[in-house]
């Protein structure tokens, strides 16, 4: 149980963390961008430069502050992609992992009681009573663990009903379907429900954009630092910084 709980932890520490990422960003940004601003503005007033002298020191400070800008955005992709990582793990993780299982003596009087409808049902010639019976006994189970013993027998109790439906199969395999449904949900815990949430949003989130093209932030890094570190914001990765540059060199 402890492993279940430390795992949903993680699953939901990692979510949190996602969250997080996303909200920090326009932080990030503008924290950049005002900086940087206030630097250059020093600059255009700086009398003893050129207008020349200027332009090169403005354009060399832009470079300064993108390159640091996209070591920031290397530790969120960085991070990001970590999380989803880790949640997605720690999701499947959940869904793999059975139910605990109930008291030996809740376990033994379902299977009685199990056994006891299985035979009726293969005696039953009443397709309405059969289904009835069956309907009955799966709404009976509240605890997950023996939900899920009844969704691996489901398959030789549906056969039971489908055998004296006749003609009327049809009609019958749709009120299995709704009795199969209510019994998958019942097997699955609460931490199962909410990991197969998130392990289904998880599958685009992994080297998703954390910058959203379009939106003020992007805009913000195009106007501050220029296009090229602005296409790189979501990428960093991708962008050679001038340190790595002279390393490959040497």
């Amino acid at each position: 149980f402890n492993m279940t709980k430390t795992k949903f932890n993680e699953m939901m520490e990692s979510v949190a963390k996602l969250h997080e990422i996303k909200g920090s960003t326009a932080g990030l940004v503008s924290t950049a961008r005002n900086l940087f601003r206030e630097e250059a503005s020093k600059i255009n007033q700086d009398r003893d430069l050129s207008p020349t002298g200027r332009m090169k020191k403005r354009e060399a400070l832009q470079k300064q502050y993108g390159e640091a800008f996209i070591k920031n955005a290397r530790q969120l992709r960085e991070d990001y992609d970590k999380a989803v990582v880790k949640a997605s793990v720690a999701a499947e993780f959940l869904l793999n992992e059975g139910p605990a299982k109930p008291s030996p003596t809740a376990v033994a009087s379902f299977e009685r009681e199990f056994s006891v409808l299985k035979t009726e049902l293969m005696l039953e010639t009443r397709p309405d009573n059969a289904m009835r019976k069956l309907k009955a006994f799966a709404e009976a189970q509240s605890d997950a663990y023996l939900a899920k013993q009844v969704l691996n027998d489901f398959p030789s109790v549906v056969q039971s009903v489908l055998d004296i439906a006749g003609p009327e199969k049809a009609k019958y395999k749709l009120d299995l379907q709704n009795t199969l449904t209510s019994v998958r949900d019942k097997s699955m815990t609460d931490e199962q429900k909410k990991a197969q949430e998130i392990h289904a949003g998880m599958a685009n989130e992994f080297g998703r954009d954390i910058f959203l093209p379009n939106g003020i932030e992007f805009n913000a890094i195009q106007e501050a630092f220029g296009a090229e570190f602005a296409r790189a914001a979501n990428k960093p990765q991708h962008y050679v910084l001038d340190e790595e540059k002279t390393n490959e060199q040497g």
